[in-house]
């Protein structure tokens, strides 16, 4: 992993991923794949902005990942409006939320 002061979103899901798994989540994350048209994740109908990490256990729970310097993106903001307006647990989870136990809260 990068320095503590600094993670990327891909370590940190991956390492959320790891965490989740070993509490006993079942994990869903659609990863993406290079194509000639750059990077992609290949889904179909409403799939663009669609949550990073998916958990399933006791409850539900929706994750977006972002890393330092990261933002969401629109599409990634209408889905976790959608998904709680439906009632789905969801988190925007950052360094920071790793950092200071909110991972951890979530997971419990």
């Amino acid at each position: 992993m990068a320095s503590p002061l600094r993670l990327n979103g891909k370590e940190l899901q991956k390492a959320l991923i790891k965490q989740a798994q070993r509490q006993g989540w079942l994990c869903l994350h659609f990863p993406s794949v290079e194509t000639k048209q750059g990077w992609r994740t290949p889904l179909a109908g409403d799939a663009k902005g669609w949550v990073d990490v998916f958990l399933l256990r006791e409850r539900a729970v929706a994750l977006e990942i972002k890393g330092d310097g990261d933002s969401l993106r629109t599409d990634q903001v209408k889905w976790g409006d959608a998904l709680l307006r439906a009632g789905i647990e969801y988190h925007v989870i950052r360094p920071k939320e790793w950092r200071d136990g909110t991972v951890d809260r979530i997971l419990t």
